[in-house]
């Protein structure tokens, strides 16, 4: 196990604490972008001037054994969705982009960040929305009949200028202003993603007998099973703590080895299942080949005896000449450069949204951390490392979610309090080993794995779609909004208290909420789902647009307190909640502040405080 857990049992929680009070007096301050550093160039400065002085201590603390066991729990945390990225990019981007362009970024990008981020606890690498967004890219070059790879590059040289510009800015202050009602639609929409993805290539039978069928729903499912299951470990009564967390933390790692297992003996091995497309031999070359022509051209991932569109010619005599790394961005027509800006922007603020958030992730107050937080200089590093992936053909990376605060959790001793009086827990997080020699050697382990493709090259598709299948499902779980559309199904007589429901009146509202941002995201997940080809590149700019919603149109609709209530409280109230049927609501909500909330993930929630709706508000 990665964390240090011990149990405390004695009466530690604060017995001045209500019963079912949201907690109020948790706010993000100095691990927060202060509003006061938006003059030009000031807040990188400051953030230099915080981080600089720590910065021979964060090598220091690494020679520690805890350091060895979070190298490799975030490195497994990383390389199996790495795996999955890689065969979904792979597949959407014609053979174009694979498993090692995918490889190399997380690795190569997170060997960067460790070394001159001023952060080096957020776990940078290949997500989910990059795919969708990276997708939409190779269909906008496919629909202009022009390279993807020069407008892939100019996309990342736009979106670079973007993040210096926001970093020198002090822009990045503007996150404070996403709350729970955009991060919780966000991180829906990805997870709806993901089960999507997996169950139509599971119950894909265009191209497939029912044996096939039959065997790939086995090893999908069957691995689905072991790794959701192990994943609520925490919950068992079995065992003692420190192994529940270590079955817990390693579960799907745990699926994904039976499963190969399984796969490559008897019945299953006879069958001959699909397995991840790796390269033949090993070598640091790109997945695309040239063909003749000069042209890029989808005559298979890698160089396998495929026939070619010729028919006479195999893949290796055809395609025998690959890409070279470097992208010549000077070689374009202009039409490529001018459309890649609007897509550059669109990228910026997906990474804007999507990093920003996962440093707040692992800077949360809760986790104590002592050394300051340079969210302007981050986001500056950030833009090199679009940049380099840009001219390098390498999809891009940013922060990871769960994995940046899964990183803290890994190098914290953490000891769980106990109230007698109530039997509720509470972990604190008594220390963290803040340090970056962790987050350079599981990124070097990643490019090490190049060394070795014959090691992946033995897990199952149909493995892969099942983590994919338990990705997208612990995503939905605990988000608020899960909970709310649940409701909207339940009996009212049947239905269990939420702490997001106040009395009957509220609880209409509630619904009517719920309705409405269930609306939004169906208009999402319509626009961005995997059917949109090129529009889906619109994505980031829809989850942008549901700050200004949150802000500006559901007060109009519900008010504010009623607004603010169920956006904050309902991701932060304890396990007691208000009882609808409780006229007098005798625990009532504290509306001056914003507490904590979840990602869905199992990570530790956020402190983020609505932006003052008058205008020129100062952010805490």
């Amino acid at each position: 196990m990665a964390a240090e857990v011990k149990e405390v049992d004695d009466n530690a929680i604060d017995d001045n604490a209500t019963d079912n009070d949201c907690d109020t007096d948790k706010v993000i301050t100095d691990e927060t972008p202060a509003s006061s550093e938006t003059s030009y160039g000031r807040g990188m400065y400051n953030d230099l001037k915080v981080r600089l002085p720590y910065y021979a201590d964060d090598w220091k603390q690494g020679c520690s054994l805890i350091t060895i066991s979070a190298t490799s729990f975030m490195f497994f945390c990383s390389f199996f969705p790495g795996l999955i990225f890689g065969e979904q990019i792979m597949t959407n981007t014609g053979g174009l982009i694979g498993l090692p362009e995918v490889l190399l970024s997380t690795g190569g990008t997170g060997i960067i960040w460790a070394i001159f981020a001023g952060q080096p606890l957020v776990i940078v690498g290949v997500t989910g929305p990059v795919v969708i967004f990276t997708t939409a890219v190779y269909n906008i070059s496919e629909a202009l009949e022009t390279d993807f790879f020069k407008l892939h590059a100019w996309c990342c040289i736009w979106s670079a200028l973007m993040h210096w510009g926001i970093a020198f800015g002090g822009l990045c202050t503007a996150v404070k202003r996403v709350t729970n009602f955009a991060g919780e639609t966000f991180a829906f929409f990805i997870g709806i993603i993901y089960i999507y993805n997996a169950c139509t290539e599971l119950f894909d039978f265009s191209e497939k007998d029912f044996a096939h069928a039959a065997m790939d729903g086995w090893l999908g499912f069957g691995t689905f099973f072991i790794a959701i299951t192990l994943h609520h470990a925490r919950d068992w009564t079995v065992f003692n703590t420190t192994s529940r967390e270590y079955i817990a933390q390693y579960g799907a790692v745990v699926a994904i080895v039976t499963w190969t297992m399984v796969a490559n003996f008897g019945t299953f091995k006879d069958a001959n299942p699909a397995y991840i497309d790796v390269p033949d031999d090993y070598k640091f070359t790109a997945t695309a080949r040239l063909n003749p022509t000069g042209a890029y051209d989808n005559c298979g991932p890698y160089c396998h005896t495929e026939s070619t569109v010729t028919g006479a010619l195999e893949f290796e005599q055809y395609c025998s000449s690959e890409r070279s790394w470097l992208i010549d961005i000077f070689d374009t027509e202009i039409v490529p450069v001018i459309i890649a800006l609007p897509c550059g922007a669109l990228l910026t603020l997906l990474f804007f949204f999507d990093h920003n958030v996962s440093s707040l992730l692992t800077q949360d107050p809760s986790y104590n951390l002592k050394k300051g937080s340079a969210f302007h200089y981050d986001f500056f590093v950030l833009g090199i490392n679009v940049l380099i992936c840009g001219l390098f053909g390498l999809p891009t990376a940013n922060g990871l979610i769960p994995q940046a605060p899964l990183h803290v959790r890994a190098l914290a001793k953490i000891s769980v309090t106990t109230d007698k009086v109530t039997g509720q827990r509470e972990e604190v997080f008594e220390e963290v080993c803040e340090q970056r020699l962790s987050n350079v050697l599981q990124s070097a382990i990643m490019l090490a794995v190049m060394l070795f493709f014959e090691v992946p090259g033995v897990i199952p598709k149909a493995v892969l779609q099942g983590i994919f299948l338990y990705m997208g499902v612990t995503t939905l779980d605990g988000l608020t909004f899960t909970q709310r559309l649940l409701m909207l199904m339940q009996e009212r007589e049947r239905m269990p208290p939420y702490p997001f429901v106040k009395d009957k009146d509220n609880l209409k509202v509630v619904k009517i909420y719920t309705l409405l941002q269930f609306a939004i995201w169906c208009a999402i997940f319509g626009v961005s789902g995997p059917w949109a080809g090129s529009i889906a590149i619109v994505f980031p700019f829809l989850i942008a647009v549901l700050v200004p919603i949150r802000e500006h149109l559901l007060p109009r609709f519900f008010g504010e307190p009623e607004v603010l209530f169920i956006d904050t409280c309902g991701a932060s109230c304890d396990d007691t909640p208000n009882d609808p049927d409780d006229p007098d609501n005798e625990h009532q909500l504290d509306l001056g502040n914003s507490p904590a909330s979840t990602d869905g993930s199992g990570a530790p929630g956020i402190d983020m405080t609505p932006p003052d709706p008058k205008p020129n508000s100062q952010l805490v």
